[in-house]
């Protein structure tokens, strides 16, 4: 059996952002998060890696929810590449616990929708990656793309 989720992070994203396109995407919005509006709780472990922060946390949290039947996580075609990725999103047992634990982060909930809603909005995520790796270059040193993510 799957240990406890970590945190509510994942249910607090898909709440406030709706469904997140790729796994790529979903860990770099939960890094972000964690480190720049959730500073004070318990954050996730995130370690340099391919392409940038990545927590296996995180990853074991997803399945952890989905297995809990809070978090659908399904297979999609990328408009622009065409190639498979990772869709998540709330079921409706997701987005009843999404309500019952919003109610008193209200503020943070505000702040996480007006800061990253922006890339939720883009076929690629370019403008997502190249804000990690000016702000958050400790994480980047392991990545394989760095020639890749310009400004």
């Amino acid at each position: 059996m799957a240990a406890a989720p970590k945190g509510e992070l994942p249910i607090l994203l898909l709440g406030t952002l709706g469904a997140i396109r790729s796994k790529s995407r979903l860990q770099k919005l939960a890094f972000l998060s964690d480190m720049e509006l959730f500073k004070d709780a318990e954050n996730y472990a995130w370690k340099a890696h391919n392409y940038g922060p990545f927590s296996t946390e995180l990853e074991e949290d997803m399945e952890h929810y989905r297995g809990a039947g809070m978090i659908d996580i399904t297979d999609v075609r990328h408009p622009v590449s065409e190639e498979l990725v990772l869709s998540y999103s709330l079921t409706a047992k997701g987005r009843t616990e999404f309500y019952s634990i919003c109610k008193d982060k209200i503020e943070k909930i505000t702040e996480m929708r007006d800061r990253f809603f922006k890339y939720q909005f883009h076929d690629s995520n370019a403008m997502l990656f190249l804000y990690i790796y000016k702000n958050h270059k400790e994480y980047t040193a392991n990545s394989i793309i760095p020639e890749q993510v310009t400004q």
